[in-house]
């Protein structure tokens, strides 16, 4: 516990800095899987009617 003080009294005044960083790295990660699925997703072809519809809304 006396770790958890100690790094937290370090960090305080660049909390809002650290913050900042760490959304930005989770902006790009999230950017970078949705632009991963949507070019793997759209090559694959469904052969199954019950897929197919389910994926298209066509039930």
């Amino acid at each position: 516990m006396n770790l958890f003080n100690e790094i937290n009294n370090k960090l305080e005044n660049r909390r809002k800095y650290l913050l900042i960083i760490l959304n930005i790295t989770l902006l790009i990660f999230v950017v970078l899987e949705i632009s991963i699925l949507n070019t793997i997703a759209p090559k694959a072809e469904i052969k199954s009617f019950t897929k197919n519809c389910v994926m298209e809304n066509r039930c």
